[in-house]
């Protein structure tokens, strides 16, 4: 014989339980291509759609004045973050897939450290000119936290 209410406190352990981890599921930024620094659009693969364990991020940041390199919102793209985008991240998938066997996204994920939690999904990520950043100080320390928590960054 079960107590009264208890029913009631089971459902309602599992439905928080659920919405938090459907809301888990859907923390991370979708997959998002914008424009590189060459200006150029680079076809998508045809497997660019399907999951893989290992993804290569790719560090977006506001640069540095007189950088020299595209101009623009630098959140979407043709900046110092986005020099040999995406070819250069496709061709280094390419490579750790031809020379291991660990299975890599296609497609890289452009991240953004001020897009909430988002950059704590994605634990390789590749900077291109970090010496043309500018980081806020919000975003430096969300960068260091990163490397803390054990985030690689490949420079």
């Amino acid at each position: 014989m079960t107590r009264p209410g208890f029913r009631k406190r089971q459902l309602s352990v599992f439905v928080l339980a659920l919405l938090a981890t459907s809301t888990t599921l859907y923390a991370q930024r979708e997959f998002r291509e914008l424009l590189s620094a060459e200006r150029e659009w680079v076809e998508l693969p045809d497997d660019w759609h399907e999951p893989g364990e290992f993804v290569v991020g790719r560090l977006m940041y506001p640069p540095s004045p007189g950088c020299g390199v595209g101009g623009g919102d630098w959140t979407q793209g043709g900046t110092s973050w986005s020099v040999d985008y995406p070819r250069g991240d496709r061709t280094f998938v390419r490579l750790l897939e031809r020379l291991t066997v660990i299975d890599v996204r296609s497609v890289e994920q452009p991240v953004n450290l001020d897009d909430g939690d988002d950059v704590f999904y994605w634990p390789f990520l590749m900077v291109q000119m970090p010496g043309c950043w500018e980081l806020t100080d919000a975003q430096a320390a969300k960068l260091r936290e990163y490397l803390l928590r054990g985030g690689v960054l490949l420079a």
